[in-house]
């Protein structure tokens, strides 16, 4: 359309409701032959900030997936590595290696799931033990017994 010309409600709203079903302010441009910044305007006006909202879900489903993976791996790797047959057939370090990189990936995951708060609790939110409280860990000097 026209730079100056008012456009219907009716087109505006479709416009509007073709961004919150997720396509990009290029798309809807495109899809209704509408200068970009007249519908970023539009959905900025409507209150809305959905621009990165389709990346960030996508992005965070890919960490869950990749994260319940992870996880079903490792489960079954403890199960065969729980086997005293299969484990006896098996150099020792190469056992422990396979085991170690993926429970390194495993805790990599785990950290930037906990830190999107997608689970447990944000590390900031976490509550410190004070030293000499109940479950804190001896200091160096300290005997454990």
């Amino acid at each position: 359309m026209t730079r100056g010309v008012a456009h219907p409600d009716e087109l505006r709203a479709e416009v509007i409701g073709a961004v919150v079903a997720g396509a990009s302010i290029t798309e809807a441009a495109a899809r209704f032959n509408l200068d970009k910044g007249l519908i970023s305007r539009w959905v900025q006006a409507a209150g809305l900030q959905l621009v990165a909202t389709k990346k960030v879900d996508a992005d965070t489903d890919l960490i869950m997936g990749y994260f319940r993976a992870a996880l079903r791996a490792m489960t079954s790797q403890a199960e065969v590595f729980g086997d005293p047959v299969y484990c006896r057939g098996q150099d020792a370090d190469k056992l422990a290696i396979a085991h170690g990189v993926l429970g390194d990936k495993l805790a990599g995951i785990a950290a930037t799931a906990q830190a999107l708060g997608l689970i447990g609790l944000a590390p900031d939110a976490q509550p410190a033990l004070e030293a000499g409280s109940a479950g804190a860990a001896p200091s160096p000097g300290e005997d454990d017994r």
